[in-house]
């Protein structure tokens, strides 16, 4: 009898150890993505040199690149729209236990009139 016990104990050894090198404990695996859609938002030493009533319109294209878009406010003014966008996708895998997604998205707008 103390023969078949010590068998017994040594398959649980075996199945104890099976289980730990087979399942391990946590498995994480995290990912994180960020992307511009379209260019980047320009760095504040751009935005700065763009002094109130000082600029011309071509000082502006060349600092910050052509317009997303126009609008016209009057005979003589134009508005010059820029829109910079971002998105920054964020994933976590707990293997066996959790799934998270995260996904953000930064909408930043610079007007020049």
């Amino acid at each position: 009898m103390t023969v078949h016990m010590s068998s017994w104990k040594a398959l649980g050894l075996v199945a104890v150890l099976l289980a730990g090198l087979l399942l391990p404990g946590c498995v994480v695996v995290a990912q994180s993505n960020s992307k511009h859609l379209g260019k980047p938002y320009p760095g504040s030493a751009s935005l700065q040199a763009l002094e109130l009533g000082k600029v011309t319109r071509e000082t502006v294209i060349s600092l910050l690149g052509e317009p997303t878009r126009t609008t016209q406010l009057e005979a003589d003014k134009e508005q010059l729209v820029y829109e910079y966008r971002k998105t920054k996708d964020e994933t976590v895998v707990i293997f066996l236990v959790l799934t998270a997604q995260k996904k953000l998205e930064t909408t930043q707008r610079v007007f020049v009139m």
